[in-house]
């Protein structure tokens, strides 16, 4: 056995000189060494047997202080059984070296540095170790390591269980896994070995990392690939870094590429290689790095892949850049509905997807049938698939197919501009980005979306229907700028777009084919127009002219008669932004009577479908700014009951759709009106805990800092909780910085002198 641990080249020489006195037994282990056996019917018959006994004698036995009561698991190493420390009385986890590998010096060197290298990581996801210790019997020597004894399950055998998880489930393995490398990494030891069978999930569902049995210390120096002398092959085939299949030294960036592989199986449920393959057929791919990063994953978690998966080790990203990448995945936008019918949906948005990717690919001489599909999908997606998804909250399902449409249209111009389509398939991509909060790459799809539109315009000046949607597109992009805190270009493209809705009323009367149904659509593009151009005036502080503007806008006759739902619902949203307005203007007892309309309309709405998303946050919304403006008059508890009955509405939003960052910094914002109110009235031990409340809520969602929203809740709530700290005066600078002026904060900025953009007190 220790002549095959050589290279074969070696292995004549070595068992020459080593048996050079014993001339017959030089003879027989000739012969075994040169000998071609069968390895499968070597592993598989004799040995199997060997090792069986071997495992049943050991139960029941005593070695030191711990009786071993039972087999676990068995690996390349050795054997690992359920054991009971005698002394301590605990149940332990017991491995044991293969009796056929304990005269071997280079398993028992590799035997000790598992033991050291888990002597050396004391982190949550990694297994610990408890105790390490030699022991003799008749056979000789024999060393034990006592680790922890991990109830639960590997992910292998958890994937075979549970098949696919949830993206967000298999991001939160993974975040686990790779804070374990990070612990080792960082302490200069690599795995190596790293697989779903190494992996454990215990029964509370943590992640355990198992089996350091190949793992090495590697030199911490200038190398980003920690590359080092000698040559070879260790690991699993199809988890093995091309490094280690060409037999170099396995570093950390080697774990870094088998992570990837794991990640792979993680997100799809699937070995990324044929399972049934054979090790020599993988090794050679392994070699070459040959891959495949499943397609049908949204484009940050396979931009990630592909740097895991680069072929030179120096190109993967370290273990702690690992980890906050896979982090800000976990805390990007996502919208989750755990609703069974919505499955077909997802079913059939995987097929026109496939489909669409497929014919985005076409040589040039296909590129007509190219195109007809395109239109045929834009089509799908505004007016079925889009509007399905837009009410119960699933747009994500649909970021696949707007990040291809953008792809197709925008960097395949010719011949498309004067397709009507492509605006609109461009603006519905925008919305899907948006939606996901991509906002930087939805206000660009915008642009282009209200580009192409207007060349259809210059070339058709009379057609109503591209001038609908010349607007219609001006409003959406008025309200991402106005979120990006663009609000003179937000205000602007407002203004240009209440100007068509008015031309478009104003024509209407000599236009034959036009009918009712289209003037409501008419007046609805002019609300939508007015409310965007309140929110961008109010958002900028101009709360005077965006008062005398929705004041205006509210007193059109055409509101009141007749009632038609989406009407109703802009007349709405018309109140709600007056409502604010005036909050932010502070307008005490104004404000109650501002506010009051859109809790009215938005209650209705919510009695008459409870079970709609939007319907629901409407409403929590608008019993928030009640609740403010109740707050300004002085009606603290009255205040109080509104911000409870939001609070229970979007607690109830968050249980039924828990991926979605907006409704927990709703629910901040709801939370933070709350201590205010507590703070009038006295109560500072009710006011602290609130506090806390809000800002475990806003600390997960700060990640970078973009959205203007999380940013002034969390710098809200920090200034609140510890006063002038720095911590405080960065957030408030951070928010200054892009531009966000509300009174209510930058009163709290100045009372506490945060930052001196603020002004004097």
């Amino acid at each position: 056995m220790q002549a095959l641990e050589r290279e074969p080249s070696e292995r004549e020489a070595w068992v020459t000189e080593e048996l050079a006195d014993e001339p017959e037994l030089l003879e027989r282990a000739m012969r075994m060494v040169g000998h071609a056996v069968d390895e499968e019917f070597l592993e598989t018959s004799a040995m199997a047997l060997d090792e069986q006994l071997q495992v049943e004698s050991m139960i029941g036995q005593t070695i030191g202080r711990i009786r071993i009561d039972g087999l676990l698991a068995r690996g390349g190493m050795g054997e690992v059984y359920r054991g009971f420390d005698l002394l301590l009385e605990r149940p332990v986890a017991v491995k044991l070296i293969r009796d056929q590998w304990r005269l071997s010096p280079e398993r028992r060197k590799a035997f000790l540095a598992e033991a050291r290298a888990l002597s050396a990581l004391a982190h949550r996801h990694i297994c610990q170790v408890h105790d390490f210790f030699s022991d003799s019997d008749e056979h000789g020597s024999r060393d034990v390591l006592v680790l922890d004894l991990i109830e639960g399950q590997t992910v292998r055998q958890w994937l075979e269980q549970e098949g696919k998880p949830t993206r967000r489930r298999a991001l939160e393995i993974a975040l686990q896994i790779a804070e374990a490398l990070v612990s080792a990494h960082e302490r200069g030891i690599a795995h190596r070995d790293l697989k779903p069978d190494n992996v454990m999930l215990t029964v509370e569902g943590r992640v355990k990392v198992l089996d350091f049995g190949l793992a090495r210390s590697v030199p911490l120096d200038d190398d980003p690939a920690g590359n080092q002398k000698g040559t070879q092959t260790a690991g699993t085939p199809g988890y093995l870094a091309p490094e280690q299949a060409c037999g170099e030294p396995a570093t950390t960036a080697s774990d870094l590429w088998s992570f990837g592989c794991v990640l792979i199986e993680l997100l799809t449920g699937k070995a990324p290689f044929d399972v049934t393959q054979p090790s020599p057929s993988l090794l050679d791919k392994a070699r070459k790095g040959l891959v495949n990063v499943p397609r049908q994953q949204p484009r940050a978690e396979k931009a990630l892949l592909h740097d895991l998966l680069s072929i030179e080790p120096g190109d993967r990203p370290s273990a702690r850049e690992l980890r906050d990448r896979l982090k800000r995945l976990i805390d990007r936008p996502r919208r989750r509905l755990r609703v069974v019918a919505f499955v077909a949906a997802v079913v059939l948005l995987a097929g026109a997807g496939l489909r669409y990717t497929t014919d985005l690919q076409a040589e040039r001489d296909l590129a007509e049938a190219a195109r007809a599909e395109a239109e045929e999908l834009a089509h799908f997606m505004l007016e079925d698939l889009y509007l399905g998804l837009l009410r119960v909250g699933r747009l994500d399902l649909l970021e696949p197919v707007a990040d291809k449409t953008v792809e197709y249209f925008v960097t395949r111009r010719e011949g498309l501009d004067d397709r009507p389509d492509t605006g609109m398939a461009l603006m519905r991509s925008s919305q899907v980005l948006d939606y996901q909060g991509r906002l930087g790459e939805a206000i660009a799809t915008m642009a282009q979306a209200i580009e192409r539109l207007r060349t259809l315009q210059r070339a058709q000046p009379d057609n109503v229907v591209i001038r609908y949607n010349v607007a219609y597109g001006l409003n959406l992009f008025s309200s991402q700028l106005a979120a990006a805190g663009r609000y003179a270009d937000a205000e602007a493209a407002a203004r240009e777009a209440a100007e068509i809705a008015e031309q478009l009323l104003a024509g209407y009367k000599t236009l034959a084919d036009v009918e009712e149904e289209e003037i409501g659509r008419f007046r609805g593009l002019l609300l939508n127009a007015w409310y965007e151009l309140g929110n961008s005036l109010t958002r900028a502080g101009q709360f005077d002219p965006a008062i005398e503007l929705l004041d205006a806008s509210l007193n059109q006759p055409f509101i009141e008669s007749p009632h038609i739902p989406e009407l109703d619902k802009l007349t709405a949203d018309l109140h709600w932004i007056r409502c604010l307005a005036h909050l932010e203007r502070g307008s005490g007892s104004g404000g109650i009577e501002a506010c009051t309309p859109p809790l009215t309309i938005d209650r209705i709405a919510y009695n008459d479908d409870p079970e709609n998303a939007f319907s629901r946050q409407n409403l929590a919304i608008s019993l928030w700014l009640i609740s403010r403006a109740r707050r300004q008059a002085g009606e603290l508890e009255a205040a109080l009951e509104s911000t409870d009955e939001a609070e229970q509405l979007m607690l109830a939003l968050i249980e039924w759709d828990p991926d979605q960052p907006e409704h927990a910094n709703s629910l901040a914002a709801i939370i933070l009106s709350r201590a205010r109110a507590l703070d009038d009235a006295g109560r500072e031990t009710e006011r602290q805990a609130a506090l806390a409340e809000a800002r475990a809520l806003t600390e997960p969602l700060i990640g970078d800092g973009d959205d203007p929203m999380v940013l002034h809740n969390h710098a809200t709530v920090v200034a609140m909780q510890e006063g002038a700290s720095d911590q405080a005066r960065y957030w408030a600078g951070r928010l200054l910085d892009s531009g966000w002026n509300r009174p209510q904060f930058l009163n709290l900025c100045r009372e506490l002198a945060l930052d001196r953009r603020c002004g004097d007190d």
